[in-house]
């Protein structure tokens, strides 16, 4: 089904994909440092989301960008932040996610928690 769809057997497009990480320009990295830094933006901007999810959603551009797999995008992610910030970026984003998605996310539960709540009580004093 995939040779027919793309025109070439499923290896050959994975091949193509690693090929392309191994002959990335120097400004690929440049790129890559970008979408690094960028995740920390997601989680704390709009509405917040969690460290994997704004990991991922980088990786996935990243990727498409560079026409090379998400997994490349991700290790090269990864070794751009290591090497300018002397920290992970799992590290890193996990410490922004405590600091801003958690807070927004715990709120949120209390919200849905009391309104819960408040249903359950206008039911029994229904009664």
């Amino acid at each position: 089904v995939f040779g027919g769809r793309y025109s070439q057997s499923l290896n050959a497009y994975r091949e193509s994909l690693e090929e392309s990480l191994q002959s990335l320009p120097e400004s690929a990295r440049d790129r890559a440092l970008a979408a690094a830094e960028s995740v920390a933006t997601m989680i704390q901007e709009g509405q917040t989301r969690p460290a994997y999810q704004a990991n991922d959603a980088a990786a996935v551009t990243l990727s498409q960008e560079l026409g090379i797999t998400k997994i490349g995008a991700q290790n090269l992610m990864n070794e751009t932040f290591k090497a300018t910030h002397g920290v992970s970026l799992y590290n890193h984003s996990k410490d922004i996610e405590q600091a801003y998605h958690k807070p927004v996310r715990e709120a949120e539960i209390a919200v849905r928690k009391v309104e819960k709540l408040q249903i359950h009580n206008r039911s029994q004093s229904m009664v």
